[in-house]
């Protein structure tokens, strides 16, 4: 075989081996890419779900998917309000309608705010005021604790935290489980739970 030809074949090699290897790349970028969509769309699937049932729990509880003003006392019996309520603001709400002593013993664990100062406010259902002041005193929460007057809520026997928008819309949901339950997650893991979650909004 004469060299020129060689030469030629030489080429034609190395252009097949380039083409191949372009195809090649091809081919993987494609597979990235469609793997990614996949994920973007299983990611999206899943947020629409975990909305689904975030709305789903806050109307069962609330009778919508936001907190609408409701009317509350404090522990003296005089009327009070969420701080800033619908004004734009964040709010933390424990909301608990049962008396128990280890469920109310978890809100003292929480600070006064979370994350970036969003404010902690605890909510219990009671039938008076005289109620609640003894548990305030008792476990002395470093944030306000109210009474919802006339029992407004449909609150499960779990302790709920709730986060809420400035609007009053709920954004999360988080229950308290027992000790000793298969849900058991520590009140410091569920603390930095919210903080992870207004850091990263």
């Amino acid at each position: 075989m004469s060299a020129p030809a060689s030469r030629m074949n030489a080429r034609l090699f190395l252009y097949a081996a380039v083409a191949a290897l372009v195809a090649f790349s091809i081919t993987l970028f494609w597979r990235n890419y469609q793997q990614n969509q996949d994920l973007q769309i299983l990611q999206h699937g899943l947020y629409n779900a975990q909305v689904e049932i975030r709305v789903l729990q806050a109307t069962n509880m609330f009778g919508a998917p936001f907190i609408t003003p409701f009317p509350m006392v404090d522990q003296h019996g005089q009327p009070a309000a969420l701080p800033n309520f619908g004004n734009g603001h964040l709010l933390l709400l424990f909301f608990n309608a049962t008396h128990s002593p280890f469920r109310l013993d978890l809100m003292s664990t929480f600070g006064s705010v979370i994350g970036d100062n969003v404010p902690v406010i605890g909510i219990l259902q009671a039938e008076s005021a005289e109620e609640i002041s003894p548990i305030v005193d008792q476990f002395r929460y470093s944030f306000p604790v109210y009474l919802a007057v006339d029992s407004p809520f449909d609150l499960p026997f779990t302790p709920y935290c709730v986060l809420i928008d400035g609007s009053g819309n709920v954004v999360h949901l988080s229950p308290i489980a027992p000790v000793g339950s298969a849900d058991t997650r520590s009140v410091e893991a569920l603390i930095s739970e919210f903080a992870q979650l207004l850091e990263g909004g």
